[in-house]
């Protein structure tokens, strides 16, 4: 007597058949990402190597009643520039946004810029922060 017709079992109930199929699909993704990749490679951002902070020329320090003019700029998040004005208190410090005081008096524009970068990356707050300092002129 002859066997009746059995109906085969499609690729998805053959698993090592349909690993297979989906190792093939996942090849053509890994394939048709490089292509797009080289056509259209992605914009370089900003890096933690890069240089974060621009230091200042001036050589001279800070004193008490000095005013001096902050710009920060979160290079993680474009926009988000701002500049501000300060004068150095009675107590040598200066308020800074996020850290609260910090000690100015007797610093170079550069030691300041450093500080300030370096108590942003070390307390977590804001890793890329860029600052940039000078001297600002005479109050009203």
């Amino acid at each position: 007597m002859p066997k009746p017709p059995t109906r085969g079992r499609s690729i998805i109930e053959r698993p090592s058949t349909a690993i297979l199929f989906l190792l093939v699909i996942f090849a053509i993704g890994l394939v048709v990402g490089a292509i797009m990749g080289k056509l259209h490679p992605p914009k370089p951002g900003p890096s933690t190597a890069n240089v974060l902070i621009h230091p200042s020329t001036d050589p001279t320090v800070f004193k008490i009643g000095d005013r001096i003019e902050i710009y920060f700029s979160d290079l993680s998040a474009p926009g988000s520039e701002m500049t501000k004005v300060y004068t150095i208190d009675q107590n040598g410090t200066i308020p800074i946004p996020r850290l609260g005081d910090l000690k100015a008096e007797g610093h170079t524009a550069a030691q300041l810029e450093e500080e300030i970068s370096r108590t942003y990356r070390e307390r977590g707050i804001l890793p890329m922060m860029r600052v940039e300092i000078k001297r600002a002129g005479p109050g009203k």
